[in-house]
């Protein structure tokens, strides 16, 4: 449901509300993260219109420190906000 409900927010343009969201639900205990969430809010941040390249590090390192695996689905969002930014 987290993953889903970031997509949606993230639909409308509400990306720095979806990133507030992720970290409100994990910081009150009401959702554990899994690469599925992250790799959602990930694709929510790629579809950022500011440049988010702080953001999407910051969340990299959080996947790496717990443990997640980087593969296509987390990947593709993180090129995606290089290439946006013009940070090829």
């Amino acid at each position: 449901a987290l993953g889903f409900f970031l997509r949606c927010l993230a639909s409308v343009d509400l990306v720095q509300e979806a990133n507030f969201f992720f970290d409100q639900v994990t910081a009150k205990g009401l959702c554990v993260p899994n690469s599925y969430s992250y790799n959602c809010l990930l694709e929510a941040i790629s579809k950022s219109k500011s440049n988010s390249i702080e953001l999407l590090e910051m969340r990299l390192q959080e996947m790496r420190d717990s443990g997640w695996e980087f593969g296509k689905h987390t990947l593709t969002p993180a090129l995606q906000v290089y290439c946006n930014a013009g940070k090829f």
